[in-house]
């Protein structure tokens, strides 16, 4: 099997499976999305030229104080620029149908802390969680952007963009800003050429704009 082959047999699973009533698109495709988030902020003028691009995925943030439970973010952006450091909290949706108000409450009270204050947050449930090796590797990650641009990161607050199949939910206040697949169809077709995997992530993403 070539090369091609494997990338079509991807995708193709992908287009079939998200179909079956508890195939979850968002937890399997969300590697392909990470490795253009990049390339999708900077086509909405959301970074430009970023001297450090940082992606955490599934970044905890605390819900409640009492048993440390938390929710979890699904890409903490940090970006530093020559002028600036921007943090984004990225949410991704294969489907508009699973926004949900509870999931809107958390990012809304995620907004009202710094990122300081954030990273705070994940030292206290890392104090608390049975998995101390993967929340030390997670705080060794904070502590190197935290020392970036002189501890500039302590006065910003995150920002929250939803990547969504379409334009149905943007009326939603607590989200910044709104990015749809066509967005990032037309972001990778104007910026990528001759890429397999571009190509085809870009024709799944045309069949994943259609609900089910």
């Amino acid at each position: 099997m070539n090369t091609k082959d494997s990338i079509d047999r991807i995708f193709d699973h992908l287009d079939d499976w998200r179909n079956l009533p508890s195939y979850q698109l968002e937890r399997r495709s969300d590697i392909f999305f990470a490795i253009y988030l990049e390339k999708i902020l900077a086509g909405k003028q959301l970074i430009l030229s970023a001297e450090e691009f940082t992606v955490i995925p599934e970044f905890p943030v605390l819900t409640e104080s009492e048993d440390y439970r938390t929710f979890k973010i699904d890409y903490a952006v940090f970006a530093h620029t020559a002028s600036q450091s921007i943090v984004y909290f990225i949410e991704l949706k294969t489907d508009v149908r699973s926004v949900t108000q509870k999931q809107l409450d958390a990012y809304a009270k995620a907004k009202e802390k710094n990122v300081h204050e954030l990273f705070e947050v994940v030292r206290t449930v890392s104090a608390a969680s049975k998995q101390k090796a993967k929340y030390a590797h997670l705080i060794k990650k904070l502590d190197v952007l935290e020392n970036q641009r002189n501890g500039d990161i302590k006065k910003i607050k995150p920002l929250v963009v939803y990547i969504v199949p379409d334009h149905s939910t943007k009326n939603i206040k607590i989200v910044d800003h709104w990015v749809t697949f066509d967005d990032i169809i037309k972001t990778l077709t104007e910026s990528v050429h001759n890429d397999l995997l571009t190509s085809r992530f870009v024709e799944s993403l045309q069949n994943w704009k259609s609900p089910f």
